[in-house]
């Protein structure tokens, strides 16, 4: 792992690229939006148990999901195509009075079956992300209530065990 720019980036073996854009406060249409707590450390966590690459921002700065310009979407980017990257996972952090632990919205590439069982919208739900609108192969973003994020929480294993076997698939 090493830093550059305002984020931590995690090299893989797999060709899964895991995303915590909002681990840091982002700044999005000039307003400072609070951090997403506890996706940085999923992330690392899900890294260093299956092998995926990991992108973790570490300071504030403008969001990845809502300006083209943005540092850390164009090193998404950049990623993608150089490490050949086959899935996109962009993960985010929910409030703990959300009905649902998880919420899947997949972009365009995404084949729906590899979501079997679980509730999950389509490209037209993705609503303003263009980080993962812009990729062009398989993305998801997660939508992950607080107790999901929260070690210790048994609800944190149903979270990690969804993400293991979804990064499972690819090879």
């Amino acid at each position: 792992m090493y830093s550059i720019e305002n984020w931590e980036l995690i090299k893989g073996a797999r060709p899964v690229l895991l995303v915590a854009g909002h681990n840091a406060p982002q700044i999005r249409n000039g307003q400072i939006k609070r951090r997403d707590w506890g996706t940085g450390s999923l992330v690392k966590y899900l890294c260093e148990q299956t092998g995926a690459w990991g992108i973790v921002a570490t300071e504030e700065q403008l969001d990845p999901n809502y300006h083209e310009e943005a540092p850390l979407r164009k090193e998404v980017l950049r990623l993608v195509g150089d490490k050949a990257i086959k899935l996109v996972v962009d993960i985010h952090g929910r409030r703990m009075n959300y009905p649902r632990l998880v919420e899947f919205r997949i972009n365009k590439y995404f084949d729906k079956g590899r979501l079997a069982g679980e509730e999950v919208a389509g490209a037209e739900n993705l609503k303003q992300n263009l980080l993962i609108k812009a990729v062009d192969v398989p993305a998801v973003e997660v939508e992950i209530r607080r107790d999901g994020r929260t070690y210790g929480d048994p609800n944190f294993e149903i979270v990690l065990n969804k993400f293991k076997k979804l990064i499972a698939m690819v090879k």
